[in-house]
């Protein structure tokens, strides 16, 4: 008996086909070719018993790596109902990519991420850059070119009107509804570069930052006020990342470390400069627990 193999994809390898052509250029997604078993002869017994183990290995989702997640954290699944908003993630978007877009594209590819911080009671905000800002979603002047090295020099001036154009009144807002240290700000790429800012424009004002395939130039002012901030950052990146190198990202993080700042690093093998579902579980987890809401 010749049985043809189930094939699926599995979302926690495979990016989600078919996502909005909207997207800027980082997040264009083609779903890799799918794991092909050759069509082989069996007995009945042994063809059903690995056609059921490739299904089970196929249905490994975001969702199941969050569930377990749920269960060592002892934070409660949704079901149904959101707990009460006790905290905020404030998540910004990358170079060209609208506040719009970058939603649509985290609720599409993350529904295992916005259910676990929904179920923690974290509310999800996603601000976009002024549109006086050099532009349009952008929150700085930095190169457009790839790589995007450490040594460029920093565009400090617009990095600071996005600050207090776009980010200053949120934080502000955010804090006296939820206090600073229930608020967490995550980006990707340019959205990591511009979360870091905080810490020299707003240390007071947030309880942890998250830069997803970012750094700090080597020239900016944060360097300044490591040594005395203490809010808790995380760092990810994959190493065969070719828009922000992996190589630029690690030195950055070792002298984060020098200058005496809590930050810890994710790095993944594989995966360029688009996060995925893997970080989303990771970023999720981090900022419940920076949060103390386990």
């Amino acid at each position: 008996l010749k049985l043809r193999p189930f094939r699926r994809p599995c979302p926690a390898i495979w990016p989600i086909s078919g996502y909005p052509s909207i997207m800027p250029d980082t997040y264009s997604t083609s779903v890799k070719p799918h794991h092909k078993l050759p069509w082989a002869s069996f007995s009945l017994p042994k063809a059903l018993v690995l056609h059921s183990l490739f299904c089970c290995a196929s249905s490994l989702t975001l969702d199941a790596q969050l569930h377990q997640l749920h269960l060592d954290s002892q934070v409660p699944r949704s079901s149904g109902t959101k707990t009460p908003p006790q905290a905020a993630l404030v998540m910004l978007h990358p170079l060209r990519a609208s506040a719009q877009q970058f939603e649509s594209w985290i609720r599409h590819r993350g529904k295992g991420f916005t259910d676990y911080l929904s179920a923690a009671g974290v509310e999800l905000i996603f601000p976009e850059a002024p549109s006086a800002n050099c532009e349009k979603f952008c929150w700085a002047e930095m190169p457009t070119r790839s790589p995007v090295r450490s040594s460029e020099k920093e565009p400090t001036r617009s990095f600071t009107l996005s600050y207090h154009e776009v980010l200053k009144p949120l934080l502000k807002r955010l804090g006296r509804k939820y206090g600073p240290e229930k608020v967490v700000v995550a980006g990707h790429s340019q959205g990591g570069a511009m979360a870091l800012q905080l810490l020299r424009f707003a240390p007071g004002q947030v309880g942890g930052i998250v830069s997803m395939h970012s750094l700090l130039f080597q020239d900016s002012p944060v360097w300044d006020t490591l040594n005395v901030t203490s809010v808790p950052v995380l760092m990810t990146a994959s190493e065969d990342d070719h828009v922000v190198l992996f190589d630029d990202i690690s030195q950055c993080y070792d002298r984060m470390l020098f200058h005496g700042a809590s930050v810890t690093l994710r790095a993944h093998p594989t995966g360029g400069h688009p996060w995925d579902e893997n970080e989303l579980s990771q970023v999720a987890y981090w900022v419940v627990k920076q949060m103390a809401l386990l």
